[in-house]
């Protein structure tokens, strides 16, 4: 009896395991879309729960049957299961905790445009444009993202944002110095979600330059916050490349 719940146990554990690593190929390779990975997910915490549930009652059963080898197994597979439920956990805590946008900018009154990453969204994917009915939220949840300012020229500036790009691991699509643009794309490790990346440089009217950043995923309601993370990050790496250059 025990032998056949351990291996019920197994199976409802990897089955999930499977299932996730088809939908990340499947998306990878444009086989499924976005919703059809969202829907999958719904599946794989419980599925999850249900084998941790089983295989300690395996590891008990064991270990009171006088079978320490298949308690000893049992125990790890439960362990295993329960570490895999702790990522989504986390995502769903993370999401509870910042507003449900994905389009992020220091500048909502006139924000930076996409113009090489706008052709490269599909349909069905956020549109390009900015949606001003959240930028309520965004003020709300990020105070602190607002436009940089620098006591640099705009070439220098361009060149220090430029460098942290390069420095935050984002692929580069684009930089136009004469406009003041760069653009680069974010892509996560395990989906290949894309989130796309505008800088734009202007001088001040006082001098200097004033630098303003927006990133938008390309899919998704919520973002989990990755958006502004990324703005946060860049802002403090071109303040310490301004300091160290003046």
């Amino acid at each position: 009896m025990m032998q056949k719940l351990l291996s019920f146990g197994l199976v409802i554990a990897l089955l999930p395991v499977l299932g996730y690593i088809c939908m990340t190929l499947g998306f990878r390779l444009g086989v499924i879309d976005f919703g059809a990975v969202f829907n999958g997910l719904k599946f794989i915490v419980p599925a999850l729960m249900l084998a941790v549930v089983v295989l300690l009652a395996v590891a008990l059963g064991s270990f009171m049957g006088g079978r320490p080898g298949q308690a000893s197994l049992s125990l790890l597979s439960a362990f295993a299961a329960f570490a895999m439920i702790l990522g989504p956990l986390q995502m769903k805590k993370q999401g509870e905790t910042v507003p449900p946008i994905h389009d992020i900018s220091t500048d909502t009154q006139d924000p930076p445009a996409f113009v090489t990453a706008a052709p490269l969204r599909k349909a069905g994917e956020n549109p390009a444009a900015y949606d001003r009915a959240q930028t309520a939220r965004q003020v709300e949840a990020y105070p602190d993202l607002v436009p940089l300012s620098l006591e640099l020229s705009t070439e220098d500036a361009f060149e220090i944002c430029l460098q942290a790009v390069e420095d935050a691991g984002l692929e580069l699509l684009d930089q136009q110095k004469e406009e003041g643009r760069i653009e680069a794309v974010a892509t996560s490790r395990w989906f290949g979600f894309k989130d796309d990346v505008v800088l734009r440089i202007r001088p001040q009217a006082e001098g200097g330059s004033i630098v303003d950043i927006r990133s938008k995923s390309r899919i998704g309601v919520s973002d989990l916050g990755a958006n502004a993370a990324r703005i946060r990050g860049l802002r403090e790496d071109i303040l310490a490349l301004a300091e160290n250059q003046s």
